[in-house]
């Protein structure tokens, strides 16, 4: 009988130790587990990450291919900062109602130059007989006599001519 008793101690330290051992082997293998599945879900948020910068960059290089072809037209067409210059405008003097439109028509744009007022303002004087400057034809001429205006004209802005 004490070899029975000793047998079945014998197996249930056996059973035991082996219960022990696989506990031990299968927290060991959950553990790993788990750090494999947050190492793939890392992985797979790198893999995102970097698949939206792929897009971002083509994104940016369709731009940037869409600018330089812009600016390489403007450059044919000599829009170049450099290829132009500019001419201030300040005129704040009466003059008479056929100067001011002689003066409007020269601020229309054309292919050669370009106008960019900042203020136009036409203050008329009505029946006024204060003396003004010259008309600019007479002091052209040497005359020296004043004229009435018709109104006071205030323009301000720039000329940008293109360079011969």
């Amino acid at each position: 009988m004490a070899i029975i008793t000793f047998r079945s101690h014998l197996v249930a330290l056996v059973l035991a130790i082996l219960f022990a051992g696989t506990a031990y082997v299968l927290i060991d293998a959950h553990r790993s587990a788990r750090a494999v599945e947050a190492d793939v879900s890392l992985q797979t948020a790198r893999l995102n990450h970097l698949e939206q910068q792929q897009k971002e960059m083509t994104r940016k290089q369709r731009i940037l291919k869409r600018a330089s072809r812009f600016l390489a037209a403007a450059r044919d067409l000599g829009l170049e900062q450099q290829d132009w210059t500019v001419y201030e405008v300040n005129i704040e003097k009466p003059v008479t109602f056929k100067v001011m439109a002689q003066v409007l028509n020269q601020c229309a744009n054309s292919s050669a130059y370009y106008f960019k007022p900042s203020r136009l303002n036409v203050n008329v004087t009505y029946g006024s007989t204060e003396e003004t400057s010259p008309a600019p034809a007479a002091a052209a001429s040497g005359q020296t006599e004043n004229v009435r205006g018709d109104g006071l004209l205030t323009l301000r802005g720039a000329f940008i001519a293109k360079n011969r």
